[in-house]
């Protein structure tokens, strides 16, 4: 076979209806022709070489966390930084963003349900960077997630600071049958997932439109590959409220061109819902970044990116497997939760 007649795709198709052809009359002979195993392996390359040129393009145009600082850190106020604000900012990634920017000189708005955690984080962030400010704002997201609620307890508060950074980072889920699942923890979920996106982003997008127009500003919203790519039994309702942030922050970033704004599809992170994964948070937060401003949506980690886009191109050969699998640590695991405390773990930052 010649190469030009490789590179031909005319010739690929005369040969596959040929081979299809002879194979209703001799399976046999099919089998033990090379053509149909070339086939296969032409067919499998093609997936890999898509997503080996896509996760290049994606490396490639990546930013340091130098031109990060450079980019966002300088206030419209001179000779100060920026403002950052980031929900569910006590615990995993959340606490992971907020100590980042404070390493970068970045000011820090930390939100929480908790008034003692957040008093710990303040601390915490003084102790990386002493020229860091520090706002604290409590709130209980399953409880306050109406637009008059965040509008008064958080907006209200910080639309007088020069805000760069908005990171939708505040999240709850569970492994869970969806039988299983009380209606006032699908009630929690669906509200702490998605509501504080919609009204926190809408109460701060025109301040962050306008800084645009002579400073850089960006929204990073945390979605995830369970919404996107990869869709796995008993975590429906979790899955549901992570597409939601995913397509709501592209739709967004097509609307609103002169902000930067990202959706993050990361995979298994080491935080409260994930305590056994091998990515940290602060790697993770690193990648998020260096995406910022040059992509529309990030995986984050090479792992989270072949598992969102490998994964999912064999799921449907293990997916048997995987569900088996996932009955199994559920019914161990989370059903004895649900049998002797009446109700399933919450994890919420």
């Amino acid at each position: 076979m010649s190469f030009k007649s490789i590179l031909n795709p005319t010739s690929w198709i005369t040969r596959f209806s040929k081979l299809f052809r002879l194979f209703l009359n001799d399976p046999v002979r099919v089998l033990t022709d090379r053509h149909f195993y070339a086939l296969i392996g032409i067919f499998g390359f093609f997936p890999l070489f898509r997503h080996t040129l896509k996760l290049i393009n994606h490396s490639i145009r990546l930013r340091s966390i130098n031109d990060v600082v450079r980019t966002y850190k300088p206030s419209i106020l001179p000779d100060q930084s920026s403002w950052v604000v980031v929900t569910g900012a006590t615990a995993g990634l959340g606490k992971a963003f907020c100590e980042k920017f404070a390493e970068l000189g970045f000011n820090i708005v930390a939100i929480s349900r908790s008034q003692e955690k957040l008093d710990t984080l303040e601390l915490e962030l003084l102790a990386i960077n002493a020229l860091s400010k520090v706002k604290k704002i409590q709130i209980d997201f399953t409880k306050n997630f109406r637009k008059h609620d965040i509008e008064t307890i958080i907006v209200d508060q910080i639309k007088h600071l020069d805000i760069s950074i908005l990171v939708n980072n505040v999240g709850m889920g569970q492994c869970y049958a969806f039988n299983d699942l009380n209606s006032a923890r699908i009630y929690d979920t669906v509200h702490t997932n998605v509501y504080p996106q919609i009204y926190l982003t809408q109460g701060l997008i025109a301040q962050l439109d306008k800084r645009s127009k002579t400073h850089k500003a960006a929204i990073i919203s945390l979605s995830s590959n369970l919404g996107t790519e990869i869709i796995f039994p008993y975590f429906s309702i979790y899955s549901a409220t992570k597409a939601f942030n995913d397509h709501f922050s592209i739709a967004l970033a097509n609307e609103y061109p002169n902000i930067d704004i990202l959706s993050t599809r990361l995979g298994r992170t080491r935080t409260d819902m994930n305590p056994n994964a091998k990515t940290l948070p602060e790697v993770a937060v690193t990648s998020i970044l260096k995406a910022l401003g040059r992509h529309k949506e990030t995986t984050g980690t090479i792992s989270s990116y072949i598992e969102a886009n490998v994964g999912p191109t064999m799921y449907w050969m293990v997916k048997r497997f995987i569900r088996k699998g996932i009955y199994t640590v559920y019914e161990r695991k989370y059903k004895q939760d649900l049998i002797q405390n009446g109700d399933l773990p919450l994890l919420l930052a």
